[in-house]
């Protein structure tokens, strides 16, 4: 099949087929897709004579081996290359180092055993670049921020041993995913145009800067398990296209004094594990999309907020471990969870809370 001299078009991906991959004997071929199967063994080394390719796409089989960046770099149309989720180990190891072609706008290389970017200097056009589940370690060059800076938008860093970054500078970044690296120091802010911006499981420290509201756009901000500390930006609550705020487990204090919008899309606030105090706003309740609301394993004091029987979608509610005091009358409790349709109410928890007065039924 892969001889067939006027070949163009290979879509078999999603599919059962295993073993090795032939040689490509014609150079007719423009888009190939066996992504998801059971293949094995080394990628063929006639790839490189593919000069027509501009789709490549062997993500998810079972290729092994080491893969030179040079068999990629005189395909001078390719557009696409997906190597994901194998078991080979991107090499640049020849005498004179080798680069990607310019004209790579989408470049999904996660969890290929890479441990440098210097491969990646003459792809100015990179659009989305998936680099997750790799071995980079210390700081992006700042050659490379250079490089990305107005074509990249989607960038995935995620899984790696990067420690340093003291800005992202992205002026078209629209999804960066920095999860479960070693980032030490301040939170960095990326641009303006940034939609979902998660730094999740590192070791950045110090208070979040009030920079972070110039992030009009931001639907999705998740800051969870580092070790920031201070108060939480006010103006966060100003932001009426945040759809999910997690910052669980850090070492948050003050107030939470936010001040949510009527129009606030807010579908999930998750606080949990921080030092917060005060009361719970009552301005959450124009949040009328919220689905998850954890405030669990804090230090609030207040009584049971009873108007979160307002909230038509809520599913997850959490306020466990807190300092709620007051009496709780079944017949409030009633109000709350018969006023949340029975088929979106799935959690509700609440123990540790403390009481002034004992549990009473009204009838």
């Amino acid at each position: 099949m892969f001889s067939l001299p006027s070949l163009s078009y290979l879509r078999l991906g999603s599919n059962q087929f295993s073993g090795q991959l032939e040689d490509f004997k014609s150079n007719t071929l423009v888009w190939i897709q066996l992504q998801g199967n059971r293949l094995q063994g080394h990628l063929p080394k006639s790839i490189q004579n593919l000069v027509n390719l501009k789709y490549l796409d062997l993500s998810f089989n079972n290729f092994s081996g080491s893969v030179d960046v040079s068999l990629f770099s005189d395909l001078k149309q390719l557009s696409y290359l997906s190597l994901s989720y194998n078991s080979i180990s991107l090499t640049n190891e020849k005498e004179v180092k080798s680069s990607l072609p310019e004209s790579l706008e989408y470049l999904r290389l996660a969890a290929c055993d890479v441990k440098e970017l210097e491969f990646l200097r003459s792809a100015k056009q990179l659009s989305d670049l998936d680099l997750s589940n790799n071995k980079l370690q210390g700081r992006v060059p700042d050659w490379a921020w250079s490089t990305w800076n107005f074509s990249v938008s989607t960038l995935n860093l995620s899984h790696n041993m990067l420690t340093s970054m003291d800005s992202i500078p992205l002026q078209s970044g629209y999804i960066i995913d920095l999860r479960s690296n070693f980032l030490k120091g301040s939170l960095p802010i990326p641009g303006n145009s940034t939609a979902f911006f998660f730094i999740s499981e590192n070791n950045l420290s110090g208070e979040i800067p009030s920079s972070i509201c110039n992030l009009k756009s931001v639907q999705l901000l998740d800051l969870a398990r580092n070790n920031l500390m201070g108060a939480i930006p006010q103006c966060l609550g100003n932001i009426s296209g945040l759809q999910v705020l997690d910052m669980h487990h850090n070492n948050l204090s003050g107030t939470l004094s936010m001040a949510f919008g009527i129009v606030s899309e807010l579908r999930s606030l998750n606080l949990h594990g921080n030092e917060l105090e005060g009361k719970i706003p009552r301005s959450l309740a124009n949040c009328e999309a919220l689905h998850v609301l954890d405030l669990g394993d804090n230090h609030l004091n207040d009584t049971f907020p009873m108007w979160l029987g307002t909230l038509p979608y809520l599913q997850v509610l959490s306020l466990r471990s807190n300092k709620l005091h007051g009496s709780i009358r079944t017949s409030r409790i009633e109000n709350v969870t018969n006023s949340i349709p029975a088929e979106a109410l799935l959690y509700i928890l609440i123990t540790e809370y403390k009481l002034q007065d004992r549990i009473c039924t009204t009838k």
